[in-house]
């Protein structure tokens, strides 16, 4: 995606009153390490409501508790900037920490949008109260989308949400609570519809992301086959016209000229593989192809060979229209199937994905460890056709994970997302993360205190 947007710097400003940063989030570029930015703090330095505060101050969707949760999170100033020059501010004047917001949208520091959130007297917002804003409430909202990224946000409590999505926009929803409030309902929906974080990743959340990977492998694939067949298609038809131009001056074939096919067929038999195990094309039956060439007599040489080379090329042109996918796919389950431990993730076409045991009993995702519950819904999830710039927000990434487990699990997500990057924020306290991409840590050091 060469115009892709990511975050270059987030300011805060009396973040509960006390607390104010300039986070730089710089070097974002090609390197797959400066997709990820891991922000680093003591307890209670407020990373985890900072990453909250961006996910809801990004949101273009309406009436689903953004625009609440931010006006009941007290600070004075928070601001996000992005490497097209744009930003978003949400600010209160005088210093005041509560009360009335306003958000702007500014390109190179130039107001674009404003949209001021009316704080109630029982502390709620609401928009929908005022017909005089509805057409700028829709024109900041939808400058929102034509900004056009998309944020992924996995919490402490392993709850996913997208801010483009409205229905899991809900569940910070709650117009006249506090910040608090708006969380403990959060905590208490969850309890009520019985879907806690263990029974959240092993039902719908979990089979979900499943379903949407399967749909994307499947959607590559059928993207691949139908420029395969396109080539085969133009392949078959310069042979036509090649020999309709020459007919009668076809040259005699060369000594060794099908034993070389024979060659090439083995070598395409020995690539397809990798493509059969993953239903993406059938066997290649060299065994009999080679077999039956090897007793042709010399007078059929030519025409067996004017068959041959058409066949190969259609072969050769399917392999290189899937190669994408199933580059994609594979490394996806190599990933993933490095955390798994007498078992191992498998895909095909027509089967989707499958959890089969090392005996070869599958086994259903609610059977995985909550660990590699947690692993296989964040690997479903980083994948997929990603239409907008994407930044993906996981909170404490190490919970539930050990050691072996954290070290790698970065470097896994970029090899899975090189086709389609993506940026990785983190909130972590782990030694394995903090240590191996220390370049990339952005240390949460309260400004007020420096001075």
């Amino acid at each position: 995606m060469s115009n892709r947007i990511f975050i270059t710097k987030i300011s805060v400003r009396a973040l509960f009153g006390q607390l104010s940063y300039d986070l730089l989030l710089e070097g974002q570029g090609e390197d797959p390490a400066n997709q990820v930015s891991i922000f680093y703090g003591d307890n209670g330095s407020g990373k985890t409501t900072i990453l909250k505060l961006l996910y809801h101050l990004l949101s273009p969707i309406d009436s689903k508790g953004h625009k609440s949760f931010l006006v009941s999170t007290p600070f004075n100033f928070f601001s996000v900037l992005f490497n097209n020059g744009k930003s978003i501010v949400a600010h209160r004047h005088h210093g005041a920490i509560t009360g009335t917001l306003t958000l702007e949208l500014r390109q190179n520091d130039k107001l674009e949008q404003t949209l001021p959130l009316k704080v109630e007297e029982d502390g709620g917002v609401r928009m929908n109260a005022y017909p005089q804003l509805q057409k700028q409430i829709f024109d900041f909202l939808h400058a929102l989308e034509l900004l056009d990224v998309e944020l992924f946000f996995l919490r402490d409590n392993r709850f996913f949400s997208s801010s483009f999505d409205d229905s899991s926009a809900e569940i910070d929803s709650g117009r006249n609570r506090t910040a608090a409030q708006l969380e403990m309902r959060y905590k208490m929906q969850i309890l009520e519809q019985n879907v806690g974080t263990e029974q959240h990743m092993q039902n719908g959340a979990l089979e979900e992301a499943i379903r949407n990977v399967e749909m994307y492998f499947r959607g590559l694939t059928l993207q691949g086959s139908s420029r395969g067949e396109g080539d085969v298609n133009n392949i078959y038809a310069t042979v036509i016209k090649q020999l309709i131009q020459t007919q009668g001056q076809i040259e005699k074939p060369q000594a060794n000229e099908i034993s070389n096919y024979v060659g090439k067929l083995g070598e395409l038999a020995e690539k397809s593989k990798s493509y059969v195990e993953l239903g993406l094309t059938t066997p290649l039956l060299f065994k009999e192809l080679s077999a039956s060439l090897a007793t042709v007599e010399s007078r059929y040489e030519e025409p067996i060979i004017n068959l041959l080379k058409p066949y190969i090329e259609g072969v050769e042109a399917r392999l290189s229209a899937l190669s994408d996918a199933k580059e994609t796919i594979a490394t996806f389950l190599a990933s993933l199937n490095t955390y798994l431990v007498n078992k191992r993730v498998i895909f095909q076409i027509e089967t989707g994905l499958t959890i089969v045991r090392s005996d070869g009993e599958e086994l259903a995702p609610s059977c995985l460890s909550s660990g590699e519950r947690q692993l296989l819904f964040i690997f479903c999830r980083i994948m997929g056709p990603k239409p907008r710039s994407s930044i993906f927000i996981i909170d404490e990434p190490e919970i539930s994970l050990n050691v072996k487990w954290q070290r790698s699990l970065i470097a896994n997500l970029l090899q899975c997302t090189k086709r389609a990057p993506m940026q990785f924020l983190f909130a972590s306290h782990s030694i394995e993360l903090l240590t191996q991409y220390r370049q990339r840590v952005t240390t949460l050091q309260n400004i007020e205190t420096v001075k």
